[in-house]
């Protein structure tokens, strides 16, 4: 019995400190934070060998100043053009342009290296590309 006892407050332990550790929407974020809306993004329709552009908001909601070092797209027909840096609390504009080379459908991967320890920011990008 009394292990039984002893397993049941080793299991009501585990499970308290866990969910100490769990991240709340009400808390501060600490460090910088590159929040989007979404994280998939589509252009639509673009005629080949013409730039489409389209810009997306997002919001440095950390508590440090959030500074964007690269970026990188799994396509040549895609660019981003975002500021340097963006202070905590502060919303900036996210610019993408897309100048498709060939018809077809395109879906795309962007990476966005920032100074967030985490990982690199990942968005999905798709459009269709058509002849003129």
């Amino acid at each position: 019995m009394k292990k039984i006892y002893l397993t049941l407050l080793t299991l009501l332990f585990t499970f308290a400190i866990q969910a100490q550790s769990m991240e709340s929407p009400f808390e501060t974020k600490v460090g910088p934070r590159m929040n989007l809306e979404k994280s998939e993004f589509s252009i639509g329709s673009a005629n080949v060998g013409t730039t489409t552009t389209q810009s997306y908001e997002f919001i440095n909601d950390g508590t440090e100043p959030l500074f964007i070092r690269d970026y990188a797209s799994t396509c040549n027909c895609v660019v981003i053009n975002l500021p340097k840096e963006v202070a905590p609390g502060e919303k900036a504009q996210m610019t993408i342009k897309f100048t498709p080379t060939r018809a077809g459908n395109f879906k795309e991967t962007l990476y966005v290296k920032t100074n967030v320890k985490e990982r690199p920011f990942i968005m999905d990008f798709g459009a269709v590309a058509v002849e003129n």
